[in-house]
């Protein structure tokens, strides 16, 4: 009798070894692999992994994405460390309809995003992408448009990326909605309300090129930012500068103001030596208004000839 329970005791510690390897094999064969290419294609849709390994970047055909798609999507995916997924083109997106049940209105896949919400996405990115439907319920930690048809302050109400890209952008909207984004890219656009970038105190980085502004004065650098590390504004029109730049962003480290139409920049009050690295290329700066910086560009390499090449050509 005792020796029947040693033998069913070790049947079962021996069970559970074989199930967590089997769980383990199983894991590390679904983390990082892509779903099989003939199911992909059914779907409109594309996978391959991304350097790093653990990460799939899924890219798919907006026009073929509708709830049953985005229902089959959810189950292939599966799940992974970390998914990217780009829509592609004009989205055309009717809600499933349900028989009225509670359980079934659990399933019921309420907008396209519902599926991604769902499979781990951490990045989004739309390219050419019309939608005028009910935004994500779900953060993305990084969000790129790319020439998109939106409602930007409806969409960002709900989705709180801490990464943000915008390229070819009409009229950008939304600025307001934004005050948690840490890393904000603008290229090639047009912003509505550019005031609202001073709502942004958690910003460490803010790069904007060849974008029109609506203003040519530098004056939007959020108050009290000691977040705040890099300001890259080139190709604006931006004509002059806020006296309080420097004591707007008391840690700011790098300054990129290149192909702009500035004369002269404010003086630094703190006399700081080592930050932050100027880039002033590109403008029609008056040096006599800049000889405050000649004692700082002696000391410090970083404020040197690409820095003022007008003002402090290389020898």
């Amino acid at each position: 009798m005792e020796a029947a329970r040693v033998r069913i005791v070790w049947v079962v510690i021996l069970s559970a070894i074989v199930l967590k390897q089997m769980k383990s094999s199983f894991m590390k064969k679904e983390v990082g692999t892509c779903p099989r290419p003939k199911d992909l294609r059914a779907l409109g849709c594309s996978c391959s992994i991304l350097p790093k390994g653990s990460e799939r970047s899924f890219v798919c055909n907006a026009a073929r994405w509708n709830a049953d798609t985005a229902a089959r999507f959810a189950i292939i995916a599966g799940y992974a460390e970390k998914n990217s997924f780009q829509f592609r083109g004009k989205l055309k997106w009717e809600t499933a309809k349900s028989n009225g049940s509670s359980e079934e209105l659990e399933r019921v896949i309420t907008s396209p995003f519902t599926a991604l919400c769902g499979s781990n996405v951490q990045s989004l990115k739309l390219l050419h992408f019309t939608y005028a439907g009910e935004p994500p319920h779900c953060n993305f930690a990084s969000l790129e448009f790319d020439d998109v048809s939106i409602d930007f302050p409806t969409f960002f109400s709900t989705a709180k990326p801490s990464q943000l890209r915008v390229l070819n952008q009409k009229n950008f909207t939304g600025l307001e909605n934004l005050s948690g984004v840490k890393d904000l890219r603008i290229h090639n656009s047009s912003l509505d309300a550019y005031t609202n970038f001073r709502l942004m105190t958690d910003l460490r980085i803010l790069a904007i090129e060849a974008s029109d502004l609506q203003t040519q004065r530098l004056d939007f650098i959020p108050k009290r930012s000691n977040s705040l590390h890099l300001v890259q504004i080139r190709d604006c029109k931006i004509r002059s500068i806020s006296a309080d730049l420097w004591s707007a962003a008391p840690h700011l480290q790098h300054l990129d103001l290149a192909n702009n139409e500035i004369e002269s920049l404010p003086e630094d009050p703190n006399q700081r030596d080592t930050r932050p690295s100027l880039f002033l290329a590109g403008n029609p700066l008056n040096c006599e208004k800049l000889d405050w910086t000649r004692g700082r560009v002696i000391r410090n390499p970083t404020w040197q000839a690409d820095s003022i090449p007008q003002c402090y050509p290389r020898n």
